[in-house]
């Protein structure tokens, strides 16, 4: 069977496979689950094309050309919160052009709301969760003309009736999976102000065990159960990305690379054993590193960890089950700066019990942990969410809510609920001014003037860092 997998197009630079899905300054990551998908399908005997038409930069009419030269029976569209309406809209132009193809929606919108999904577009089917082995199992028995009660993990609607399969078992044995399918990507495209390109994402993981309240992915995708990669495949997988794309950089794209480190350590003596001198950044969490941990993971190339420290209160911390304290989080960044491995700090606003003292506390240990970059984003309440479930409960979040509102007109994330104390454009004048306080500091801007003499890859930084200062201002 033809299938034609999408990451169809939508605002310059957005990112649907992050946790918050937005624009990214200066950014634009490869759709890395979609990859994963896509070569599922094709170790499965389907003929797979994948498009990540937001980094070929097409247009609807471009992409609706794809399709129909391909003449797909199935079209598989990853989604998002943001990006609903417009996916869904395009959805309609597939139909109208081809009315005999299905189609397939994926991602974390519709796997946390797939009968509001698909009521609200012309989606044959949802993908719930984990959508590998899904897409595999569907794409199976619509070309067998099979029973859709037996695929696992979907949503349709049968007339008016809402149907939705046994949930979707999580993938135990993560190694099964092919690599994802990278030589259908454009992969010199891809950048990221804190990495070098060309670059790709490695995923090491699948899963995170903490239980923060705003974070999506966990709650609708992958679950709270951990699954770990053979550190011999992932290194496997970075030496093969390496030398087939000359890499001058990578991401480790685990929720948390960093939860276990006896799986960082074997993956760091790898990369350190067969001389792989490919520079990389992950995500980490402050609660999760000692220091011979730290000094391996940069002997082994590691220059930048990526931290949500999201407030300077201990009460929202606990509010939002962080699970780390503001000692945690010195302490950490103190031993990073220690080690040398560079920091990415990123800090959000606008909690429901916020106040100015509570923003000025943020703002204040920003200062004091000193990540060489940082980001203040205002909170988002994506569905599927602790977090969005307590403010729909409490009637701070519109009954029809607005998806298309998420971001502001640019990409970015915005304010989408009833603040009890602030209004949309005063959180966004609060976040201008924090991104502005913190980078146009002296001491930041000489370090940074310090480094960028040095450094193109640092000049580039400091542009990106200077556009996200007034991200808010032409809104």
């Amino acid at each position: 069977m033809k299938v034609f997998v999408a990451n169809p197009p939508f605002i310059e630079h957005f990112n649907r496979q992050v946790r918050w899905s937005a624009k990214t300054s200066g950014g634009l990551h490869p759709p890395i689950y979609l990859a994963y998908a896509a070569a599922v399908l094709k170790e499965a005997g389907h003929d797979v094309k994948l498009e990540d038409a937001v980094a070929l930069n097409r247009t609807t009419e471009d992409f609706l050309k794809d399709i129909r030269k391909f003449r797909p029976k199935l079209v598989v569209m990853e989604t998002s919160t943001p990006s609903i309406v417009n996916d869904s809209r395009i959805a309609a132009r597939v139909k109208g052009m081809l009315p005999n193809t299905k189609i397939a929606f994926t991602g974390s919108h519709c796997s946390a709301l797939p009968e509001r999904t698909l009521r609200e577009s012309v989606a044959d089917f949802v993908c719930i969760g984990e959508y590998d082995y899904t897409l595999r199992d569907l794409a199976c028995a619509l070309e067998n003309k099979g029973s859709l009660k037996n695929v696992d993990g979907i949503a349709y609607l049968k007339g008016k009736r809402f149907v939705r399969t046994r949930p979707r078992a999580l993938i135990k044995n993560i190694d099964e999976l092919p690599w994802p399918l990278r030589e259908q990507l454009p992969n010199d495209v891809y950048s990221d102000t804190l990495m070098t390109s060309p670059l790709t994402f490695i995923v090491t993981s699948r899963g995170c065990p903490y239980r923060c309240t705003y974070c999506n992915w966990p709650s609708t995708m992958f679950g709270h159960m951990i699954r770990r990669r053979d550190p011999v495949d992932v290194v496997d997988e970075v030496e093969h990305c390496v030398k087939k794309y000359r890499l001058k950089s990578f991401k480790f794209f685990d929720d948390t690379f960093t939860v276990n480190k006896e799986h960082v350590k074997k993956i760091c003596n790898l990369l350190i054993k067969r001389k792989i001198k490919t520079p990389w950044i992950c995500n980490a969490r402050v609660d999760t590193l000692d220091e011979d941990t730290m000094r391996l993971m940069k002997k082994a190339g590691c220059r930048l960890m990526k931290i949500g420290v999201e407030s300077g209160n201990q009460k929202i911390l606990d509010w939002v089950k962080k699970g780390t304290t503001i000692p945690q989080i010195k302490a950490f960044f103190r031993l990073a700066r220690k080690v040398g491995i560079q920091t990415f700090g990123s800090f959000m606003i606008g909690y429901p019990q916020e106040t100015d003292k509570t923003i000025r506390q943020t703002f204040r240990l920003a200062k004091e942990i000193k990540p060489d970059m940082a980001q203040f984003v205002i909170l988002q309440p994506l569905p599927g969410t602790e977090l969005y479930r307590w403010m729909e409960s409490r009637g701070m979040i519109p009954k029809k809510v607005k998806w298309d509102k998420y971001i502001t007109d640019e990409g970015y994330v915005d304010l989408v609920f009833k603040h009890p104390k602030y209004t949309q454009d005063e959180l966004r004048k609060i976040c201008s001014k924090l991104w502005s306080s913190y980078y146009l500091r002296p001491g930041y801007v000489a370090k940074r003037i310090i480094r960028g003499m040095t450094s193109k890859r640092e000049i580039k930084r400091n542009i990106s860092g200077v556009k996200k200062i007034f991200r808010y201002r032409r809104t």
